[in-house]
C-alpha cells in the first residue's frame, strides 16, 4: 500500500500531463479525486494494452512478467521498484535502455 500522501502525489503528477493515464488501483477512496485525464480500475488487461501503439510509458513496480510484457512490446519503462527482485528488475531495464527508475 502507498501513503495517502504519496498516491496524492502521483495523482496530481498525472494531473499535469497531456497523455491519458491507466492506473491499476485496488482502493476505491479517490474516485473524487481523480484527474480528467486518469482512469483508474481495479484489473486491467495488461498485455494487451501494452500491444496497442499508443502506450508511451508503463509506470510499474518492475515485477518480472511486467518488466518482460513491456520489454517485448517495446514500451518504455519508468520503474517504481518496492523489494529486491524488482530493484534488480528495474537496474537490469536501465542496463539494457529499456527504461529509467525513481527512487
Amino acid at each position: 500500500d502507498i501513503s495517502k500522501e504519496r498516491r496524492d502525489g502521483i495523482l496530481r503528477a498525472f494531473g499535469r500531463i497531456k497523455q491519458r493515464v491507466l492506473w491499476k488501483y485496488e482502493d476505491s477512496d479517490i474516485a473524487d479525486k481523480l484527474p480528467p485525464n486518469v482512469r483508474v480500475s481495479k484489473w486491467l488487461p495488461q498485455n494487451d494494452i501494452l500491444a496497442h501503439p499508443n502506450i508511451k510509458c508503463f509506470v510499474s513496480h518492475n515485477g518480472g512478467l511486467s518488466t518482460q510484457e513491456a520489454s517485448y512490446h517495446g514500451v518504455p519503462i519508468l520503474g517504481v521498484p518496492f523489494f529486491f527482485d524488482q530493484v534488480l528488475y528495474a537496474e537490469k531495464t536501465i542496463k539494457l535502455g529499456l527504461g529509467r527508475k525513481l527512487s
